[in-house]
């Protein structure tokens, strides 16, 4: 499974992001010894806006054998008919569709008609909101984040100046 931060996430274009080095940077200290995990730099190396549908074009033209699957939570799926080109990103990989919050796949309208899987896994009360609220707050982030990642939020001062 691969992880790909993106350069800059659609509509967060004016926002104040942390860098995508950072970010890169956290992604491979949380999945560092975890086989079958790895970080993807592929949409930072591109830069601008970050499409999905751009990058499974570039994944697949990279490595056309591959049976690429795309992993979003019900929470993205519920938008998923104002992405770019979401038909398009339905036919380059199997769309799965993690339940969270609660919800399900089928308990939202993503605004299209695509096939996709749904994929359940025990809830984890964990989000980027709360995370980001904590480190602003100077609170512990254990059991939240690993400790690779804590400490890199720590170092940098992350999530304290209203960065995203």
């Amino acid at each position: 499974m691969r992880f790909v931060p993106a350069s800059v996430p659609p509509g967060k274009e004016d926002r104040r992001l942390t860098p995508g080095a950072l970010r890169l940077e956290m992604v491979e200290a949380a999945v560092a010894g975890v086989d079958g995990l790895a970080a993807d730099d592929i949409e930072l190396r591109r830069g601008g806006v970050s499409y999905t549908v751009d990058t499974l074009r570039a994944l697949r033209e990279a490595e056309p054998d591959v049976d690429w699957h795309l992993l979003v939570g019900v929470d993205q799926f519920a938008s998923f008919g104002r992405w770019k080109e979401p038909a398009e990103i339905a036919r380059l990989a199997r769309l799965c569709v993690l339940d969270r919050g609660g919800r399900g796949a089928g308990s939202v309208d993503p605004g299209v008609e695509v096939p996709y899987r749904r994929v359940e896994v025990p809830r984890i009360d964990v989000s980027s909101t709360e995370v980001r609220r904590r480190a602003r707050a100077g609170l512990p982030l254990a059991g939240l984040v690993p400790p690779a990642v804590e400490r890199i939020i720590e170092r940098e001062g992350l999530y304290c100046e209203g960065r995203d």
